[in-house]
């Protein structure tokens, strides 16, 4: 354990690939993603859920992603007509690309349940190739992916980031 109490980096990675050989050509960074609560995301994750537009939820997650991950690096491009959120991690590299469907995965899930249902994300990027058949990513993320790209980001409508929320606290905890 690091001096945070989490787990080293390095070990994540092997972990993902020791997954991958038991489970070989399965996309089990989806199948993360899709099972763990995005309440995963702890106490970051809820102040995003009540920030004024989802570009203001996104900007707060680059601001805070260390308390997450101690080497995770985030950015937002924004070019209109899109904006990219990108995501980079050192284990990337090693764990084959599990992570950062997972990661992207959780994002996504958390962009869709922010804007109450609709989702922001126009397409997805990642870095590696394809894991697992492609069916699984288009029924996951609804969206064109595009794989050995540069980046592992996730791209919205410029637009979209001025979207006020959907879950305000109002609407969680009416008087």
């Amino acid at each position: 354990m690091t001096p945070t109490g989490r787990a080293p980096s390095r070990c994540i990675g092997m972990l993902w690939r020791l997954l991958e050989e038991r489970f070989p050509g399965q996309s089990l960074g989806l199948e993360m993603a899709a099972e763990v609560p995005t309440s995963v995301t702890g106490v970051l994750g809820h102040a995003a859920r009540h920030a004024p537009t989802l570009g203001a939820a996104i900007r707060l997650f680059i601001r805070f992603c260390k308390l997450m991950a101690d080497e995770v690096d985030m950015s937002l491009d924004i070019q209109p007509p899109e904006a990219k959120l990108t995501f980079h991690h050192p284990v990337d590299s090693i764990d084959g690309g599990h992570g950062a469907e997972m990661t992207l995965g959780i994002g996504a899930r958390m962009g869709e349940e922010w804007c109450g249902g609709s989702s922001p994300i126009t397409r997805v990027a990642l870095v590696h190739d394809a894991i697992g058949p492609l069916a699984d990513y288009d029924v996951f993320f609804g969206v064109p992916v595009l794989f050995a790209q540069k980046r592992n980001a996730l791209l919205v409508s410029s637009e979209a980031l001025d979207r006020p929320a959907r879950t305000t606290p109002s609407q969680l905890c009416p008087l």
